[in-house]
């Protein structure tokens, strides 16, 4: 095969060490990707209910619901993250 055949192929790394890095690098990636577009969605719902509060508007009922459970999530799921720095900082 000439060189020229071969230019958009990368080779896979053989070391386990780099095997592994690259295996988490691709877990963080799509883990960063999940909470990047749940984060959207949330604000969207959550900006939806703000802007119709403001104008006046009726919020429709499955949208309010939404957006309790959402904040309800995050600060649930932080004030467990708090706590369990907290815990193993004693």
């Amino acid at each position: 095969m000439s060189d020229h055949e071969n230019l958009g192929t990368v080779e896979a790394p053989r070391d386990p060490v780099l095997v592994e890095r690259r295996q988490q690098s691709i877990v963080i990636t799509i883990l960063y990707l999940g909470t990047t577009v749940s984060a959207i969605i949330a604000l969207a719902i959550i900006g939806a209910v703000i802007v119709l509060t403001f104008k006046g508007s009726t919020v429709p009922e499955i949208l309010s619901n939404w957006g309790g459970i959402i904040i309800g999530f995050y600060f649930g799921t932080l004030s467990g993250f708090i706590k369990d720095v907290i815990s193993e900082g004693h």
